[in-house]
This record gives C-alpha cells, sequence and structure tokens, in this order.
C-alpha cells in the first residue's frame, strides 16, 4: 500500500504532514520492499531495490485509486542471470518511453557484480511506450522482437 499525504503548517507556523488517503496497491505488487514511486499522468510507477524490479500502472488521479494490474517490469541481469542493479533507490519518468533510476552506495555484504551500477543515474527504454488511454500491459514476445536492441536488453518484463 501507499499512504497519501499532503504538507500542511500548524498553527505555529510548523510543517507537517497530513494523512490524505491509503492507496492499496494490487496483490501483485508483493515486493519484499518499496524504495520510491513517481507520477506520469495517470502512470504510477513502484519501484523495488530487493527485488530489482519496477510495478507500472494506471492510477485513477480523482480517486486515488489503481486501475487493473498493471506489470512487473525487472531490471537487466548479468549473463549469469545475478542482479547488477541491486541498489535503486529512486524513479522517475522522463516521458512515455524512459524511466530514470538512481541507485544507493551498494553494501558491503552485496555480490562484487553490485558495484559497478552503484551511485549511479541510469535511463531505461520501456518495452512498450505509456498511452494515457490504456493499463499497461506485458509486450508480447513478438512485440518485444519489434523493439530495438537497445531497448530489448533494457527491461525484462513479467506479466501480472
Amino acid at each position: 500500500r501507499t499512504i497519501l499525504t499532503q504538507l500542511k503548517e500548524d498553527k505555529d507556523g510548523n510543517c507537517l504532514w497530513e494523512f490524505v488517503q491509503e492507496v492499496p496497491l494490487p496483490k501483485e505488487v508483493a515486493f519484499q520492499d518499496y524504495s520510491d514511486l513517481a507520477l506520469y499522468g495517470d502512470n504510477i510507477a513502484v519501484v523495488s531495490q530487493e527485488e530489482a524490479a519496477v510495478w507500472i500502472g494506471k492510477l485513477d488521479t480523482e480517486l486515488w485509486e489503481i486501475m487493473g494490474p498493471g506489470v512487473i517490469y525487472h531490471f537487466p541481469r548479468d549473463a549469469h542471470c545475478e542482479m547488477i542493479y541491486c541498489n535503486i533507490e529512486g524513479i522517475a519518468f522522463l516521458d512515455e518511453y524512459r524511466l530514470m533510476t538512481s541507485s544507493d552506495k551498494a553494501k558491503a555484504r552485496q555480490p562484487y557484480g553490485c558495484v559497478d551500477k552503484d551511485q549511479s543515474v541510469q535511463v531505461f527504454y520501456l518495452p512498450t511506450p505509456l498511452s494515457n488511454d490504456s493499463i499497461p500491459v506485458a509486450p508480447s514476445p513478438d512485440d518485444q522482437d519489434k523493439l530495438p536492441r537497445s531497448a530489448r536488453a533494457n527491461l525484462k518484463t513479467t506479466a501480472v
């Protein structure tokens, strides 16, 4: 779930975050952690550091409700299927084709492969562009084959 809050001032002029509403996420988005979220029109992205994945769905911004199941994209892995984007902490939509992520410093307990992508900013192309009139769905294998090679390599999809 996500908690919607609004920045307000109390009677003494101090800033505080006031609860507005809880926004439940679909059960398919049962990540171990949620490191960030981003909005782009009625699109919402929720990223998980532990899963090295991002969920993208549609949000009704008047009712603050998720519409439909959305889709989970897994960040690329190395040739041995090990995570290399181990510390994604931030996410933003650049446009309907691209996501930008930022990563934290690799922890001492993490595999060495995590160090190469730590403390950096990455740009990922989505396998299919976002549309404001449809709920995102995982592209079919045929559709993925039509994407440019650079876009195909950037995100792996899992339908939910």
